[in-house]
Order: C-alpha cells, then sequence, then structure tokens
C-alpha cells in the first residue's frame, strides 16, 4: 500500500513584521539593500514575490531555505509532496504558519496543508528569532507569514507556462504548470482594488531517484489466454491470464512487449494535480485607515502507482485535499490619546482543511489512470467513503465506546481477505503479489477553524509603540482510520478544542538603543474525554454497570460521566514573557539580543490517538493520546549585523534553544483494570524534556551592480536529546536523535545589462540574459547500525524504536552529505510593446547522486542478507514446484514444453512461460540464469538502491508573459 503524499509543506531584508506584515503594502520597487536600516530585533528573512517567481523551485516553501537555520530534508521536486522543513532543529513542518495575518496551520496534524500560488505571493518573512508577543501560533519551529498581493492603481498581468515534456523518457515525468495573475483598480472607485491570481500544475508521475528509469514497472494489458484444465475431482477450472505489460523502463516496443513502448521514469497511475486560486479585494479610506478581504483555494488530487497491487485493481489507491481560507483584515484610525495616535487592527479567518487517503471506485480508477498532462479535471472517488458518515458522527464514536457494532466500510466481510491466484504477476513469484481482495485502510482528516485577533496600538511618542490585544480561536476536528473489514488499528474521534489568549508589548526607542517587552497568556481546554487507563473503554470492568449504553441515552450519558472509566480534559493555561532588545553600534552595525517562550502544543492528531479505542482490537504498543498540559520552547538568542558598505552585509547569531521536540510518545506503567496486581505497558503521549541545542546561523550578501547577486546563508546546530541506548530500545518511542548538523545554501544571479557590447553581434544575443544558480547542502542525519537479520530495517527510522538490535552506540553512524545545484536561464525580449521571457529550469544539473536513506543493518543502499531473505524462499518454492511436476532439470533449468496440466497448478506454468519469455529468449528453458534474472529484476524494481536517491537530473523549459 503506497501512503497519501499529501502536498496535506528573500531578499536581504531583515525586518521586524509581527502583525503589521499582514497589512503591508506591496512594494516590488524595494531592493535588499536600500531599505535595510532598520535596526532588527529578531533574527527574520523576508523573500519578495518576485524573487520567489525567479528561483527555480516548484512550491514556495522551497525557497524558505533562504532563511539562515531552516533545512529541507529531502530531494523532492514536483507537487506530489509537500516540502517537510526544520527551523533551528525543530521537527519538521512544525512551523507556526500565517496568510495575511491569519493562522493556517492545519492542527490536526500540525503542518502546513494550504499551499500558495507563487505569483500570488507578495513577500513572505521566515523569523527564526524570538517572535512579537502578538503572535500566538509561533510553536518552536519559528513563524512563517505571507502576505498576498493586492492590485495596485494600474491594470498589470503576468502568465507563465512551464514544461518537462519535450526531453527523454530518463528524466521527464510530465510536469507542467500554468500560472496567471491580473489586478488593478475598480472603476470609479481608486481607493478599492481587486487582485486574482490562479495556478494549475500537473505531474504525470512522481520524480523518482537516479536509477529509477532502468526499472520495470507492469501494468496489466488485455487478456492474454485462458487456462482451462480438468482437477482431480473432474471439474473443469478457467484461469483468464492477463497481459503484463512493461510500463515503466527501457524496451523496444515489440511484440516481446505486446507493442507497447516503455516510458522510462514514468511510473504508471502515479499522476498528481494542484489547483490554487487567490481574490482579494482592497479599500484604503481616511488617514491611513484600510479593510481587505482574501480568499484562498487550495485542492490537490494524486494516485499512487500500485506496484505490487497491480494484479488486483480494488487496491488501487489515490488521495485528495482540500484546504479553503477567507481573510478579514480592518485597520482604523481613532484619533489621538494624550498627543498619541491610536489604531484599532482586526482579523477574522475562516479556513478548513481535508484530505481522504483510501482506494478507488471501479468507475473512477478506470476514468483516471493517465490524464493528458498530469490535469485530472475529474474528482476521485473512493471505495468505502460513502459507508461511513464523515466527518465522524456521534453514533459512530458511541458504537466503538460500546462495542455494540463495527463502523468500517465492510465489517466482517472475510470475502474480502486478499488472495493471491498462483503466479500471475509479472515476475511469477509466488507471494505478495494479491490478485483479489480489499483488505486495505481507508484515512480520512476533516478540519473547521474560526480564528480572531484585535489589537490596539498606541504611539505617546515618536519612538515609543504599546501594543494591547486578544486571539481566540474555535476548531472543529475529526480524524477516521480503519481497515475496511475490521476494527484493527481503528482510530477516529470528533472533537472542539478551543483556545484564547491576551498579550501586550511596549517597544521603545532610546537613541541607538531599541527595546521591546511583551508577553502572552494562553489558555486551552481539548473539550474533550480521555480514558481513564488508555485503551480500557468497554473493556474497563467499570462499563459492565451500563449495559444498555448503546441504546439508551441515559445510560450512555451515565457511562460518559462515570470518572471511573473517563477523565474529562480540563483547561490549561501558560505565560510567555518575550524580551527583545537592538543596539546600533554605528549607521552599518547592530547588535541584538532577545529572550523568549513559546507556548505550544503537539498536534490534535496525537493528543486524541485512539482516545476511543479499545485494547481488544489495539496493542500497547498504539500510540494513545492523552490531555497534555502545554509546554514551552525557550530561545535566548544574540545576534550582530555589520555593513560592509552599501552592497555587501553579514549578518550572524548564535542561539540556545531548550524544549526543541517537549512531546512523544512513551512506555509507561499502568495499573490494569481487570487486574489490580498486573501492571501494563503502554505507549502514551507524554511531556518530555524535549532535548535542548546550540546553534549558529550566519548570511551574507553581496550585489555588484547590477550585474551579479549572491548570497550565502549557513547554518550550524547542537542538539542533545540525552537518550541513552536503554532508553531509545525501551521506554522512548519515536525518540529524536541527537543532531550534529551544517546546512548551506547560496545563490547567485549573473544579469548581462541592456548596454553590454552593444554594438556587437554577441552583444545583441546576451542582452536580457539572466542566470541564476541555486546551491543546497546538508549533513546528513544521525542513525544506529544494526545487527543484519536481514529485517530491510531503512534509515532514518520513521517508525517507533530503532526496529532491530543495535550493533553500535547510539546514532554512532550518519547519512551522507546531500548537495544541489540548480540553474535557471532566463532570456528577456520585446514583442509588442510587452516583455516575454523564456527560461531553461536545469535541476540538479551536475547530477549529484543524493543518498536519502539507506539500511540501517548494512549502511549501505544494498542488503544481501535482505535479499537472500526475499528471494530465497522464492527460488526455493518454483524449484520445488517444478520438481513436482516432472519439470525439473538436474542443472536447475525448468522445462516449461511439455504439458501444463500435469502441473498442480497449470496457470502457474503458463504464467512462467510468459516470464521465461519476459526475462529470458523464449525457448520454454527456464535456466537458473533466467530464472535469477526475473527475481534480480523484482528485487531492484522495489528494494533497489535508487529508491534511497533524490531524483536525477531534469530539465523544464518554459515561456512568461508581462501585459
Amino acid at each position: 500500500m503506497a501512503p497519501f503524499r499529501s502536498t496535506l509543506a528573500p531578499s536581504l531584508l531583515f525586518l521586524t513584521l509581527g502583525r503589521a506584515v499582514a497589512q503591508q503594502p506591496r512594494d516590488s520597487s524595494r531592493s535588499p539593500t536600500d531599505t535595510s536600516r532598520a535596526v532588527p530585533l529578531t533574527s527574520q528573512t523576508l523573500i519578495t514575490g518576485d524573487q520567489l517567481g525567479r528561483l527555480p523551485i516548484d512550491d514556495p516553501r522551497q525557497a524558505l531555505m533562504l532563511a539562515p537555520g531552516v533545512v529541507l530534508r529531502g530531494g523532492d521536486i514536483g507537487i506530489g509532496i509537500a516540502p517537510q522543513l526544520s527551523v533551528r532543529g525543530s521537527p519538521l513542518g512544525t512551523s507556526g504558519v500565517y496568510v495575511d495575518g491569519a493562522p493556517v496551520r492545519f492542527q490536526l496534524l500540525g503542518t502546513q496543508a494550504l499551499s500558495l500560488g507563487t505569483l500570488g505571493i507578495d513577500a513572505v518573512a521566515v523569523t527564526t528569532g524570538v517572535p512579537d508577543a502578538t503572535v500566538a501560533d509561533a510553536r518552536g519551529g519559528g513563524v512563517i507569514s505571507y502576505v498576498t498581493r493586492s492590485g495596485s492603481a494600474t491594470l498589470p498581468g503576468h502568465w507563465r507556462t512551464e514544461t518537462d515534456e519535450p526531453f527523454g523518457d530518463g528524466s521527464t515525468v510530465g510536469y507542467n504548470r500554468f500560472e496567471g495573475e491580473v489586478g488593478g483598480p475598480l472603476p470609479g472607485v481608486p481607493q478599492l482594488t481587486w487582485f486574482l491570481s490562479g495556478t494549475l500544475q500537473g505531474q504525470r508521475s512522481q520524480y523518482f531517484g537516479r536509477g529509477a528509469a532502468d526499472q520495470p514497472a507492469f501494468v496489466l494489458g488485455p487478456l492474454d489466454t485462458l487456462v482451462q484444465w480438468t482437477d482431480g475431482s473432474g471439474s473443469t477450472q478457467v484461469v483468464p491470464l492477463p497481459q503484463y505489460v512493461q510500463w515503466s523502463g527501457s524496451c523496444s516496443g515489440g511484440g516481446g512487449n505486446y507493442g507497447f513502448e516503455c516510458q522510462g521514469l514514468r511510473r504508471p497511475m502515479d499522476w498528481s494535480t494542484a489547483g490554487r486560486g487567490q481574490a482579494k479585494l482592497s479599500y484604503s479610506y481616511g488617514a491611513g485607515s484600510s479593510l481587505s478581504v482574501t480568499g484562498i483555494l487550495f485542492d490537490v488530487q494524486q494516485r499512487a502507482f500500485p506496484g505490487t497491487d497491480i494484479a488486483d485493481a480494488a487496491l488501487y489507491r489515490g488521495g485528495s485535499g482540500t484546504s479553503r481560507l477567507g481573510v478579514v483584515n480592518w485597520s482604523h484610525a481613532l484619533g489621538t490619546v494624550h498627543g498619541g495616535p491610536l489604531r484599532l487592527s482586526m482579523n477574522l479567518s475562516l479556513a478548513s482543511d481535508q484530505l481522504i487517503d483510501a482506494p478507488l471506485t471501479s468507475a473512477s480508477e478506470l476514468a483516471t489512470r493517465d490524464p493528458g498532462l498530469g490535469v485530472e479535471w475529474s474528482t476521485l472517488k473512493f471505495t468505502g467513503a460513502d459507508g461511513v458518515a464523515f466527518p465522524v458522527t456521534d453514533d459512530i464514536i458511541r458504537a466503538v465506546r460500546t462495542n455494540s457494532s463495527m463502523p468500517v466500510p465492510f465489517p466482517n466481510r472475510t470475502d474480502l481477505n486478499l488472495v493471491q491466484a498462483g503466479r500471475l504477476n509479472p515476475y511469477g513469484v509466488l507471494s505478495g503479489w494479491p490478485t483479489s481482495g480489499l483488505r486495505t485502510t481507508m484515512t480520512r482528516a476533516w478540519e473547521h477553524r474560526l480564528d480572531g485577533w484585535t489589537q490596539l496600538e498606541w504611539r505617546p511618542g515618536t519612538h515609543h509603540r504599546v501594543t494591547l490585544g486578544g486571539d481566540a480561536d474555535r476548531t472543529d476536528v475529526s480524524l477516521y482510520e480503519a481497515e475496511m473489514t475490521s476494527l484493527i488499528g481503528f482510530n477516529a474521534f470528533r472533537v472542539k478544542p478551543r483556545r484564547y489568549g491576551m498579550f501586550a508589548s511596549d517597544r521603545v526607542e532610546l537613541g541607538s538603543l531599541v527595546l521591546d517587552v511583551g508577553g502572552r497568556w494562553d489558555h486551552y481546554n481539548a473539550n474533550a474525554l480521555f480514558p481513564r487507563t488508555p485503551g480500557f473503554i468497554f473493556n474497563n470492568p467499570r462499563a459492565t454497570l451500563y449495559p444498555n449504553a448503546a441504546t439508551d441515552p441515559a445510560q450512555y450519558a451515565a457511562f460518559l460521566a462515570d470518572t471511573g472509566i473517563w477523565t474529562p480534559s480540563r483547561g490549561h493555561h501558560a505565560l510567555s514573557p518575550r524580551l527583545r532588545a537592538a543596539y546600533a553600534l554605528s549607521p552599518s552595525t547592530s547588535l541584538r539580543a532577545g529572550y523568549g517562550q513559546q507556548a505550544q502544543l503537539p498536534s490534535f492528531a496525537d493528543v486524541f490517538a485512539n482516545t476511543n479505542g479499545d485494547l481488544t482490537f489495539l496493542s500497547t504498543n498504539s500510540a494513545f493520546g492523552r490531555d497534555v498540559d502545554y509546554a514551552k520552547t525557550e530561545l535566548m538568542e544574540l545576534g550582530a549585523r555589520h555593513a560592509f558598505g552599501p552592497r555587501v552585509s553579514l549578518d550572524v547569531s548564535l542561539y540556545h534553544k531548550n524544549h526543541i521536540a517537549p512531546f512523544g510518545f512513551r512506555i509507561l506503567p499502568f495499573q490494569n483494570p481487570r487486574q489490580a496486581s498486573e501492571t501494563l505497558s503502554i505507549n502514551v503521549l507524554t511531556k518530555v524534556d524535549g532535548g535542548h541545542g546550540t546553534g549558529v546561523d550566519a548570511r551574507l550578501d553581496w550585489q555588484a551592480g547590477d550585474v551579479l547577486t549572491t548570497s550565502v546563508a549557513y547554518s550550524f546546530l547542537n542538539a542533545k536529546f540525552g537518550f541513552d541506548s536503554g532508553t531509545f530500545l525501551g521506554s522512548c518511542v519515536g525518540c529524536q536523535p541527537d543532531v550534529n548538523a551544517h546546512a548551506l545554501y547560496a545563490l547567485a544571479n549573473v544579469a548581462v545589462p541592456d548596454g553590454w557590447r552593444a554594438g556587437t553581434t554577441l552583444g545583441a544575443l546576451a542582452r536580457g540574459l539572466d542566470a541564476l544558480v541555486t546551491f543546497r547542502l546538508a549533513t546528513g542525519l544521525p542513525y544506529t547500525r544494526l545487527v543484519n537479520n536481514g529485517d530491510g530495517t531503512i534509515a532514518p527510522q520513521a517508525g517507533p524504536g530503532l526496529g532491530g538490535l543495535a550493533a553500535e552506540q547510539i546514532n554512532a553512524s550518519q547519512l551522507p552529505t546531500t548537495k544541489t545545484l540548480d540553474l535557471r536561464l532566463t532570456k528577456r525580449f520585446q514583442a509588442g510593446g510587452r516583455e516575454l521571457r523564456a527560461y531553461a529550469d536545469v535541476r540538479n544539473l551536475f547530477n549529484f547522486t543524493n543518498v536519502l536513506a539507506l539500511y540501517a543493518e548494512t549502511g549501505a543502499v544494498t542488503n544481501d542478507v535482505f535479499k537472500q531473505r526475499i528471494l530465497s524462499p522464492e527460488m526455493t518454492n518454483l524449484q520445488a514446484e517444478a520438481n513436482a511436476a516432472g519439470a525439473l532439470n538436474g542443472d536447475g533449468s525448468i522445462d516449461l514444453s511439455g504439458n501444463c496440466n500435469t502441473w498442480g497448478s497449470p496457470p502457474n506454468c503458463v504464467a512462467l512461460r510468459r516470464v521465461e519469455a519476459r526475462f529470458g529468449n523464449g525457448d520454454l528453458l527456464y535456466t537458473p540464469a533466467e530464472q535469477t534474472r526475473a527475481l534480480d529484476t523484482y528485487y531492484n524494481s522495489f528494494f533497489g538502491p535508487w529508491r534511497f536517491y533524490g531524483p536525477s537530473r531534469t530539465v523544464r523549459v518554459g515561456v512568461e508573459l508581462g501585459f
């Protein structure tokens, strides 16, 4: 089963934007050097929308590495997988995210689901230092704040198209992008402007690791033949044998592949489609007052290559995700109080995120196999989605809590268990290739949020600013995870947490010194019930006191009120002080210092995990959520910035961070409610120390006139989580390893001046030519080598624990360093008074082989013991079956030229004939060399080195038109 790959993730400015970033007007004329005069109070990087449009990226989040301290793990490109960022050692994807001042993080999953189109972004600020006290969702992973574009006084527009389709099968996956923007004033109402933008991306397959283009992947073709024979009881059996057509890799396309040409890197039924839309109305009035309304939508659909499920179309999977956001911003000047202006600012937002990952209905599956340009216009339909109400209803929760029914799409349907009918697969193997059944999973997640904040800002003097305000949010979340036919691993909940807070800050400038003192008070209540002992609900002995709870409302209410079974959530609160200071030593040099605490909670998926589950269908190793208190990440920072003239600047910061990852699942002792003398070890959500880290971030910017612009961001982090080998192997589930990491991101843009050698042919060709190069380097994560038992455990480990017996000290090994160099060449033309740009976008220009993961048992991308464990039983079974049929020769070859009715399973004999022709010479003698070739190809296609590598070099071309 392939999981749903959710997409359900700068200039030289260092500005203190805070909430004001949501109201910042668009000013594309600003340059990095002429607007950085303000003394920065914290480490923050601003990336303009114009810069985003020039970078070789597929998602705006991929550009955030321009901020020192931000690291992008993995080598994913395209639209299949959302970028997962770590800010100063934080867990991936845990930054607070704002759009036009509204929080947009998908709180159920704890990451950003909403993805904005590049052309719709005016600027994005990345705060890695101590944030302003007004920011509620700061978390330990920094703050990412997007400002969307507004219409201008004129009516400009922009259109861009990009594709990789013209290039060879070894690098192209059928990536296509179309996007445009337009905006301007409303006729007759110059104070009212509008803006529209849209992006459509299609991708016919995911980008896979280097070497993937050489691996075959197969699809079901038309009927090959009907295999008919009489079994031992005298009954006639008929089995249809399908054609297995090679789709990926290299092939001649002749009769050996039923006349079909191979597609190289592309995998079948592996497309992704993403669409984004954005609209904004802005109205200004009076002396600096304004009102704006923003609407954003994001939709993504994708399918996953079935792999070993290719013979069972019922298991073909897909996924979809949607995000919607509406934001209202109002800023109104209230006049003056004691000689100082007073301003009221308000923000109200309504947002929703949802996703589903499940098998497709047969009609939807057949209709969406290979959409043109990778763009699928129809909506995917999912098997079982209509069989269970969603968002999860009270009836579903009640049925599980009382063990009265099984709320899954096909309860107790044993006829849907997975079955493999012999060797009917491309490699003729006997196990792991189901041909019928629907025993698989469905996951659905849904969240609605209503957020708002208001603040008063008073400036009693030119250099003094006082801010006071509050914020609140109401969230409605639901999660459903289940097998189609049973309660094994069942996890479902519907909850409505509430949070509100108050904040205050006082900023004063005393000559060259700037002080900002503030703090927040936050309150949160999960508004939910938690089992007193995790995993004991209807299995709790006290549940027998309410035998009719499933049907009697009074008994069910009493059942929920029983504190021997349930513990109601309680309110939690946290006070978080923040202090920031900056001092200008000279017009070119400034120092800054900051201390701040950020209150944070785990994702709701963790808080409510299996809180309605019982150990009768879960295990003690299952993750159980609990009502945990706020945790507070502490950040201390010292920084300095120096400008070596108008063109060169350096910014350096030293920081120490406590409680980097303050929540985790730990195995803790609990008394068994059914037997007081027994102690159970149960895996529960726990507030932990979370480790600490010390790091250095640096950024150097250099601009040589209009010809060369260079920026280099460097980060170093040493983080300790204090897990000894006994803790890591035993009670610590999913613990984060110690980190000692370096990261470097460099950008250089070379532009040929318009007047360069104006009178020469070479000058005419070179004018309007830009070359932008980005280079990314990151040291690998630590991991622990394991004793090689042939388990095939992969590092870094995604699941709990090590996955095996340690062969060395914990985290003594390290993944290799990864590096990538991307290039975008752009040529500008003038056509009919409009500017036209043509460009080539080359990813991984030097075709570096980046190792993103490896086998923990060998410290390499190969594992011969694991390979033998996979293939040896298949070879043994093959020879045993051939020997029983009298077809096994003394040299190990198999004679397939005889009567297949002598085989215990005649369809196996016919299937092996096709395998011999596919991997041999078609003479019906299946030699040991051909057997080895077939099994090795099978192993390499699913377990080979390519799956541990980042993508190889790929090229796109595009055109842009401004009007």
